[in-house]
């Protein structure tokens, strides 16, 4: 019936105290470390938790362990914490004891790790139904820390700490019926128990309910609205792994339209917390301008930040940055070095990158260097990249800087082709229609150029126009239609194939009409420098259209 009045509290435990009352002493301490009555003040907390202490209360003993444990009021000191946690353990009455010497041991906090020794202090915490204890104890039993590994033991003590309101050890049972570890696979059981931790704010369940929601993994349907719900509560609470999930989500519009922005802000978070995946999509963010202002030199900052964590899709990235000159100094040597790095980690890409550098010239040994080269792309190549597949069957085509062999570089375009990749399907084209490395078969290779073409308004797309153009207007393997050729010569005079612009305006020069005069001259206009005299070869303008083209 009094009011609560902290100051006044303070008084008669600080009477209580100074006439040597040991739980006066551990409450006046208490009131010190938690500021309540009184100022804050950790060295005076510690000073009177000692004395509270050396008269033997176990709940001051184990108090100022902690103090002496973490150097709050004190100077750290492990070892001393141990020793105070052993006398209130020998109390045997005090389970606050055991839970923490299981810590201590677990953690080699004043002695070096015993799993053993943690496994025996949490089972005493535990047969005396802690809920603290049964969940530690459930854990090593699941790990098989310092005792034989017992998922049936664990299960069982993890449910009695779970009966207890205990949410990690919800957490626990519910990832363990999640992958049916021990126990069969029971997607309910999972689910109820994750919901029960994630209700009680425990950012970890949250954050497995947001993943379980996003993959579905064999356990609930997909459902990436309710995946973002769980994803974002978990984020709010400052969870790096869910910041990330949420701010992808986001990016892809997996639960509705993107968000770049908020995607952008999320993964800015989890990125300041040093999560390395979070910091590599935040540098894509400001390469390409998607939620933030475009900057590249941000990009390559934090590209840098996780290519230090050993992250080898950023490493990949500085790479191309230095590689490009984008946000940083162009330069060639840093460019491979970090391509260097990402490719010793197995990035396929970084792999394609370097033998890049090669067949532009940038080897220094014509033999070692291009098997090199040939040995990454094929590393690439197993590993599933299709464009280490068209690199290399490019290069054995032509011949550059490794011995020629088209027969062997149209096998790699083909598989790269089939896998739907233009580039090489184009290639693959030019082989067929040339009768290069394979039979020739126009018929097929217009085939593969009809392909590329649905690809517009991608890179080979232009050349691939060009080349229908061309085989149209010539009847070259095709029969003639000069509409048609003309045409797609258009479609690639649009797409800024010069060459196809030089040939379509010879050949609408030749019908010599008049409405066209004005399109011949537009097309002349964009074509640079020629001869007057070229305007009348038409010979000429499609040998110049080809030369362009294979």
């Amino acid at each position: 019936g009094t009011p609560v009045d902290a100051s006044a509290a303070v008084e008669w435990f600080r009477k209580a105290a100074e006439h040597g009352y040991a739980p006066s002493q551990r409450h006046l301490a208490d009131c010190y470390a938690m500021g309540e009555g009184v100022s804050k003040n950790m060295a005076t907390a510690a000073s009177w938790m000692r004395k509270a202490a050396d008269q033997g209360d176990a709940e001051a003993q184990v108090a100022l362990a902690r103090y002496y444990r973490n150097g709050e009021g004190v100077q750290k000191n492990e070892k001393l914490a141990l020793e105070l946690m052993l006398k209130a353990a020998a109390a045997e009455y005090n389970v606050d004891s055991f839970c923490e010497l299981g810590q201590m041991y677990m953690n080699g906090q004043g002695t070096p790790k015993d799993f053993v020794e943690a496994a025996k202090w949490y089972r005493k915490a535990a047969d005396r139904g802690d809920k603290e204890g049964l969940l530690n104890m459930g854990k090593i039993l699941r790990l098989g820390q310092g005792v034989p590994k017992d998922m049936k033991e664990a299960v069982r003590l993890l449910r009695e700490a779970a009966n207890l309101a205990c949410a990690q050890a919800q957490l626990q049972l519910g990832l363990i019926f999640a992958e049916g570890e021990g126990v069969p696979k029971d997607s309910k059981e999972a689910m109820k128990w994750l919901q029960l931790a994630a209700l009680q704010g425990l950012p970890d369940a949250e954050y497995h309910l947001g993943c379980y929601h996003k993959f579905g993994r064999g356990l609930v349907e997909k459902d990436q609205a309710k995946a973002l719900m769980w994803l974002e509560k978990a984020a709010r609470r400052g969870h790096a792994l869910a910041q990330l999930e949420a701010g992808m989500s986001l990016c892809n519009g997996l639960a509705g339209v993107p968000n770049p922005g908020r995607a952008a802000e999320w993964l800015k978070s989890a990125a300041e917390q040093g999560l390395h995946q979070a910091q590599n999509q935040l540098g894509m963010c400001y390469l390409n301008g998607l939620g933030v202002e475009k900057n590249p030199e941000k990009a390559v900052n934090w590209f840098r930040r996780a290519a230090q964590h050993a992250n080898e899709e950023s490493q990949y990235h500085l790479g191309c940055c230095y590689r490009e000159g984008r946000g940083v100094e162009m330069d060639r040597s840093k460019a491979k070095q970090w391509l260097r790095k990402a490719a010793a980690l197995g990035h396929p890409e970084s792999k394609q990158q370097l033998a890049l550098f090669y067949f532009e010239g940038d080897g220094e040994n014509a033999v070692t260097d291009g098997s090199h080269a040939v040995r990454l792309l094929n590393e690439s190549i197993d590993q599933g990249c299709l464009w280490g597949a068209n690199l290399l069957g490019s290069a054995l085509v032509t011949g550059t800087r490794i011995p020629a062999d088209p027969e062997l570089g149209v096998v790699y375009l083909r598989k790269a082709a089939e896998a739907g990749l233009p580039e090489s399907q184009y290639a693959l084209a030019t082989c067929l229609i040339r009768g290069l490395g394979v039979s020739k078969d126009v018929a097929e290779g217009v085939k593969l150029l009809h392909c590329v073409v649905s690809h517009r308004p991608r890179h080979p797309s232009a050349m691939a126009l060009g080349l229908l153009g061309y085989l149209y207007t010539t009847g070259e393997g095709v029969p003639v239609d000069t509409v048609l050729g003309l045409r797609y010569l258009r479609q690639a005079a649009e797409d800024e194939l010069l060459a196809a612009r030089f040939l379509l305006a010879v050949m609408l020069l030749r019908k010599g009409v008049e409405e066209d005069a004005e399109e011949v001259a537009q097309l002349l206009e964009d074509c640079g420098n020629y001869d007057a005299a070229e305007l009348l070869d038409l010979e000429a303008a499609k040998k110049r259209l080809l030369k362009s083209l294979y």
